[in-house]
């Protein structure tokens, strides 16, 4: 395949390079050439070898059975439901409210929304003392359950609690209560009986009216009209039963509107205690500029996240430099977001990452950085190929610690709809060669801490099914070459 030249690069509309500031170099990546050979053995699914997990010890104290919970849940594959059972099993005495936490997060994690009620009806019953954690876990189901105006008043009641503890009056709510606030409803997760007998129109959104918005932004609770609609439209699917086939289905809750998110976030800005905190960590300013591009300011929250990199202390630690990266991922995944994807998307995701590069230089892309600004490349024509090129690129200034197999993945897809069969046997071989690098490895068996969500949820599955799906769209294809 020739280079592109000079004309079809204007055409491409591509301009200086964002981190060499010069021209790319166009010309397609060069590989081994491939032969129509059928019997050529490919890349094929492996079972992953999961490590044994040895034989709990019986729990004699609290600490001890908090650690058999660690080994149950930290080492997939496990059963929420399981590991509930088998905490029941043992005596009052050595239940604790470390464990409860545990069990109550991994429940929310996985969206079972059932054993929570049943985890926090059990600590009542216990007389098990609530921390912290304890009420933002309580805030937060509130919250993934569409229950904002509860959680709400939960917070103003744990915060009056505080105050008259401590006797200090004027403290603000806990910040890491405010930022559970900040949460969604899980979308997809809740559902509940309607009578009907067609399928019911949810196209304007949320169903929140201009007056139920205001009457919540006057509340401070934005959910103050929520529950009205979802009651005004049950009243209504009864009333049509009368005079109709009425069936009796699960529909699902409706999501919030922008609107409603909006009041949300006006509401608990005018409450906010971030003035009051001496240090802000990245954390917050993640959850903070994230609530800004679902409500529409990406102006703003681009701004604010660049001030606060620039603001940090010039020596960070490790941990610290992670999450600066998940903030840097997090405004890259956001700037384009409903919008046609395209090298327009592309490489106005590399001017906001070279923004932040300016800001910390010491940063480094991970791979999720490169997976997000591979994306907007599936729309062009010679996607594998500017997909490549874009590897390389990043791993001769970072090395290749930017590669993984989610970046491979969709390397090797957009090179099978180039039609690149080079490209894509190359990242078939080397995710065959990563494979089986990895599962001589045996894995790390968490006791003593909770393993981390992306280790314990890596979605390792799912990935599975999609490479086996290009696997055998590259079969078929190696099959019509063959074809005379």
């Amino acid at each position: 395949m020739p280079p592109l030249s000079l004309i079809a690069a204007r055409r491409l509309r591509l301009r200086l390079h964002p981190f060499t500031n010069r021209v790319p170099n166009l010309a397609p990546v060069v590989l081994r050439p491939i032969k129509p050979n059928v019997d050529r053995p490919v890349a094929t699914r492996t079972p992953v070898r999961i490590s044994p997990i040895p034989t709990m010890p019986l729990p004699t104290s609290p600490q001890s059975l908090y650690r058999n919970l660690l080994l149950m849940t930290s080492n997939p594959p496990f059963s929420i439901s399981e590991a509930i059972d088998y905490y029941f099993d043992w005596p009052k005495s050595l239940h604790s409210t470390k464990s409860f936490n545990l069990l109550i997060s991994l429940a929310l994690r996985s969206a079972s929304f059932a054993p929570v009620t049943r985890l926090f009806s059990a600590m009542r019953t216990e007389s098990i003392p609530a921390n912290l954690e304890t009420w933002r876990l309580h805030v937060r189901w509130f919250v993934r359950t569409g229950r904002w105006n509860d959680a709400w008043e939960c917070v103003l009641e744990i915060t009056r609690k505080q105050n008259v503890t401590t006797k200090f009056p004027a403290n603000p709510i806990p910040l890491p209560l405010w930022l559970e606030l900040f949460g969604v409803q899980k979308r997809g997760a809740l559902r509940h009986w309607v009578i009907t007998d067609h399928k019911p129109n949810l196209a304007d959104g949320c169903g929140l009216t201009s007056e139920a918005v205001s009457r919540a932004g006057r509340n401070t609770s934005p959910d103050a009209g929520l529950e009205d609609v979802q009651e005004s439209r049950l009243d209504a699917g009864v009333g049509d039963a009368a005079n109709s086939t009425s069936l009796l289905r699960k529909q699902l809750v409706p999501y919030p509107c922008q609107r409603f998110k909006l009041s949300q976030y006006r509401a608990l800005m005018q409450v906010s205690p971030l003035p009051d905190q001496v240090q802000i960590i990245p954390r917050t300013i993640l959850i903070i500029t994230q609530t800004m591009y679902q409500v529409g300011q990406r102006k703003l929250a681009l701004s604010t996240a660049l001030s606060y990199v620039k603001s940090l202390p010039p020596r960070l630690r490790r941990c610290d430099r992670r999450r600066v990266l998940d903030l840097v991922n997090l405004h890259l995944s956001m700037v384009t977001r409903h919008r046609k994807p395209g090298l327009k998307q592309h490489f106005t995701q590399r001017r906001t990452l070279r923004k932040f590069l300016h800001a910390r230089p010491e940063l480094t892309p991970s791979s999720r950085t490169l997976f997000l600004l591979l994306g907007p490349l599936r729309s062009c024509r010679r996607s594998g190929t500017l997909a490549m090129q874009c590897l390389h690129l990043f791993e001769k200034r970072w090395g290749p610690r930017v590669q993984s197999r989610l970046v491979r993945r969709r390397v090797a897809s957009f090179a099978l709809k180039e039609g690149r069969l080079d490209i894509v046997e190359a990242m078939m071989r080397l995710e065959w060669r990563c494979r089986v690098s990895d599962d001589t490895f045996p894995r790390t068996l968490y006791a003593s801490r909770r393993r981390p969500w992306q280790t314990l949820f890596s979605r390792r599955g799912a990935e599975n099914r999609r490479w086996h799906l290009i696997e055998e769209k590259y079969r078929r294809r190696l099959i019509l070459r063959s074809e005379p």
